[in-house]
């Protein structure tokens, strides 16, 4: 498939706003995406012991230098919820950002030749111990 957008895609980006592209990521190269993302994930929460923990909503949150951390709701739990930003965390989640299966679509989708990442967040959806996502605003867009 084109990293371009199908016409299909754009038809259906216009009229609802969205697109789903299936299959993008198979077999071994999902397995290693997985890897680098636990990987990422402990390599962050290892890193809060030496950031700035601080509580919202009931929620603990931890700045470590540039990067946000944030923890599942049970009470003295370490897994990580949400990491911002992730990709400087795994050279193949740095990868991502120049990966033409994400940035070919965008480009045609802003009507631009070069994109750059403005920022990326990772939520991690534990099917045991995750926490539910409800409607929310990041506060900071």
């Amino acid at each position: 498939m084109s990293a371009g957008l199908t016409d299909e895609e754009q038809s259906q980006w216009r009229s609802q706003g969205f697109f789903v592209r299936e299959n993008q990521f198979e077999g071994e190269a999902l397995r290693l995406l997985q890897d680098a993302v636990e990987a990422a994930a402990e390599r962050a929460r290892q890193a809060c012991p030496d950031g700035r923990t601080y509580w919202l909503d009931g929620k603990r949150f931890v700045d470590v230098g540039h990067r946000t951390v944030q923890f599942e709701h049970l009470p003295g739990t370490e897994t990580v919820r949400v990491i911002e930003p992730v990709h400087d965390l795994h050279e193949l989640l740095d990868a991502l950002v120049d990966d033409p299966r994400l940035v070919g679509p965008m480009r045609d989708l802003i009507g631009a030749s070069d994109v750059t990442l403005w920022t990326d967040k990772l939520n991690l959806k534990r099917p045991l111990e995750g926490s539910g996502f409800g409607w929310h605003q990041d506060s900071p867009y």
